[in-house]
C-alpha cells in the first residue's frame, strides 16, 4: 500500500470518527438534561487532560515560547466570553429572555479551538507520512484514537450553549474535515518547502482547551436545577473518567 493510499484512508476514517463522536453527543443530549450534563463532564475532563499532558508538552518541545502562547490562549477565551456576555445581552443569565437562546460566543470559539487542534493533528500526520511510512502509521493511530472524544466534546458543548441542531451539524462537519485538510497541506506542501511553527499554535490551543474545560464546561456540567446527591456524583465520576481517557494518550506514541 502506497503513501497516498494511506493518506486517503486516514482522511476518510478520521472524518467519520469525528462525525460519530458528534452523533453520540446529539443522541445523548436528547431528552434528559442529566445525560447532557454527564456528557459535558466527560468532555471537560478529557479536554483538561489533553491540554495538560498532550498539547502543552508537545508545544514546549517545539517552541520555548509555547507557555506564553498558552497563557495568551487562556486569556483570549476569557476576554472574548466576558466581553460578549456583557455587551450583547443585558441579562445576567446564560439564556437571553428576549431572544430565547444563548448569545455567548464561547461555543463558536470552542469549535475554533478544537478545530485548530484537529488541523494540527492533520499537519503532524501529513509531515510524518511524508518523511516515513512507519512514522505516518503510528501518528495516524494516535490521531484516530481521540477523534471520537473530540467530536463528542464539541457536540455536547454546542448543545449546552443552545445552538440549533443545523448549526451543530454544520460545525461538526467543518471540525471533522480539519484533520484531513491539515494532512493534505503538509503531505503535499512539504514538496514546496512548507514550514509551520507548530509550537506556538499548539501552545495557544492548549490554553484554549484549559479555559474551555475548567472555566466553561466544568461549571456548566454542574448547573442543573433540583439535582440530587446521586446525580451530582454521576457527573463527578464522568469528569474523572474523562480525565482518565485523556491520560491514555500518554501510552499512544
Amino acid at each position: 500500500m502506497g503513501k497516498q493510499s494511506v493518506l486517503f484512508i486516514f482522511s476518510l476514517v478520521v472524518f467519520l470518527m469525528g462525525g460519530i463522536g458528534g452523533y453520540f453527543a446529539l443522541k445523548i443530549g436528547e431528552g434528559k438534561s442529566l445525560r447532557l450534563k454527564i456528557g459535558l463532564g466527560l468532555g471537560s475532563g478529557f479536554m483538561l487532560s489533553i491540554g495538560l499532558i498532550d498539547l502543552l508538552p508537545e508545544a514546549v518541545s517545539e517552541s520555548k515560547n509555547a507557555y506564553i502562547m498558552a497563557i495568551v490562549g487562556f486569556a483570549f477565551f476569557y476576554v472574548i466570553e466576558q466581553v460578549f456576555k456583557t455587551h450583547f445581552c443585558p441579562s445576567t443569565e446564560h439564556n437571553c429572555p428576549e431572544h430565547g437562546k444563548s448569545l455567548e460566543p464561547i461555543g463558536f470559539f470552542s469549535f475554533a479551538g478544537i478545530s485548530i487542534h484537529s488541523l494540527i493533528d492533520g499537519l503532524a500526520f501529513g509531515g510524518a507520512l511524508a518523511s516515513s511510512f512507519k512514522l505516518g502509521i503510528l501518528v495516524a493511530i494516535a490521531v484516530i484514537a481521540h477523534k471520537i472524544p473530540d467530536g463528542f466534546c464539541l457536540g455536547t458543548l454546542l448543545l449546552c450553549k443552545k445552538y440549533s441542531r443545523k448549526i451543530i451539524v454544520l460545525l461538526l462537519s467543518l471540525f471533522a474535515i480539519m484533520t484531513p485538510l491539515g494532512a493534505l497541506i503538509t503531505y503535499y506542501g512539504f514538496a514546496y518547502g512548507l514550514s509551520v511553527n507548530l509550537g506556538l499554535v499548539l501552545g495557544f490551543t492548549a490554553g484554549s482547551f484549559l479555559y474551555v474545560a475548567v472555566a466553561d464546561m466544568l461549571p456548566e456540567a454542574h448547573e442543573i436545577e433540583g439535582i440530587t446527591k446521586g446525580e451530582n456524583n454521576k457527573i463527578i465520576l464522568s469528569v474523572l473518567f474523562g480525565i482518565l481517557v485523556g491520560c491514555l494518550s500518554i501510552f499512544i506514541e
